[in-house]
């Protein structure tokens, strides 16, 4: 059994979280539900999620109980929640819309209200109609109050698409996050990195190499 909300849901064998709660009417933001990229993240109030449902998380994410949803199989009864800050929601303005290659479009987005994050985190694009994307953070927050992503153009991408040609400077969007634990953390300067992406993959390690270098 699961408790969400103060509702008691109950889980079938080999049924997931995510599921059990979707079945139940409730609505999670969801992306891959393949336990990757973090969009559908909740929080256990009491009960273990499972080492399956925390792979890829850092220690503090799972020392604070987060776990991923889309993967977990309840072993026993679990409280959960949404995953706090990791859920934020805020409307952003679009700054800017920019070629910086013939497959990739840079993406500057001014949200309305404060937005904390870390560079290498990754946000959520949310249109009215539902639609949810994630894309890296290639900005670092001492560059001022915008949010900057690379994505890639993709044919017959919906997202893609939209924002390359539905969408204009002064529209807005709905970003929700952030997420991801891919930031930097060192703490001795002379630490040697090494940061290897490829394509739109380059978009975190640029957050994360201005970061380091800020400090």
């Amino acid at each position: 059994m699961i408790t969400f909300e103060g509702q008691t849901i109950a889980v079938g064998p080999g049924q997931t979280v995510l599921a059990g709660l979707e079945a139940a009417g409730v609505e999670i933001e969801t992306s891959c539900r393949a336990g990757v990229c973090q969009s559908c993240l909740m929080q256990a109030a009491a009960g273990a999620p499972g080492k399956r449902a925390q792979q890829g998380l850092s220690a503090a994410q799972v020392a604070q109980g987060l776990f991923m949803p889309c993967v977990c199989v309840p072993e026993g009864d679990l409280t959960v929640t949404r995953a706090g800050h990791a859920h934020q929601r805020v409307e952003a303005e679009v700054q800017s819309l920019e070629p910086l290659s013939d497959t990739v479009r840079r993406v500057r987005l001014k949200p309305l209200q404060a937005f904390a994050y870390r560079p290498g985190q990754f946000v959520r694009l949310i249109t009215e109609d539902g639609l949810v994307r994630s894309y890296s953070i290639a900005s670092t927050p001492e560059q001022g109050p915008v949010v900057e992503l690379h994505v890639r153009m993709i044919p017959g991408g919906r997202m893609s698409g939209r924002l390359k040609d539905a969408t204009a400077l002064g529209d807005r969007l709905t970003v929700s996050g952030p997420s991801g634990g891919c930031t930097y953390d060192g703490v001795d300067a002379d630490q040697p990195l090494i940061l290897a992406g490829a394509g739109t993959g380059l978009a975190p390690l640029w957050g994360v190499l201005h970061d380091a270098l800020a400090r």
